[in-house]
């Protein structure tokens, strides 16, 4: 009995991204929300997860609490926004210190690529990578193998659009 009562414990205090914030859109709902705990101006996406949007502020806020407790929140700041730079790119160099603050920036950048393609922001991700979404996902729904792209970041464009249109009818 003891034995059941603390997995009910453990599995009752699992947050809402290790549930549920995994996948596809949900995952980039919860990066960019997080993404306003650290002062970014983001609009939400087309499509967006409501839950995990708002535990991803949540997350951040978190986040930035450690950093103050651990007077790192100047380093925290820097490592976000150096992480949120290569994820916007689709490229990941040297990491930045604290560790946490940049993966989220990380992580955050690469929502923020994938959602502005899926919606058409080319004043934030460019014409070419708007159109390579686009592209990726008119070759999935003609049920095209995929194509391989020398640059990331259009690479990673064209891949969202690819990825979309195979789960397209779950959105």
């Amino acid at each position: 009995m003891i034995k059941v009562l603390f997995f009910l414990m453990v599995f009752s205090s699992i947050d809402a991204f290790s549930m549920n914030c995994r996948q596809n859109y949900r995952f980039e709902s919860f990066f960019l929300g997080a993404g306003l705990s650290f002062d970014e101006e983001v609009e939400r996406p087309s499509i967006n997860d409501e839950v995990c949007w708002r535990s991803g502020i949540k997350f951040g806020e978190r986040a930035i609490d450690r950093a103050r407790s651990e007077r790192d929140e100047k380093d925290c700041y820097e490592a976000f926004d150096s992480g949120a730079e290569q994820g916007l790119e689709a490229r990941q160099s040297d990491m930045e210190y604290p560790q946490y603050c940049y993966d989220i920036g990380l992580r955050f950048g690469f929502s923020l690529l994938a959602t502005s393609a899926r919606d058409g922001h080319t004043d934030i991700v460019g014409e070419d990578c708007v159109e390579e979404y686009e592209k990726g996902y008119a070759a999935s729904m003609a049920n095209r193998p995929i194509t391989v792209r020398p640059d990331t970041k259009l690479a990673f464009c064209y891949r969202t659009g690819y990825q979309d249109a195979r789960i397209s009818g779950f959105y």
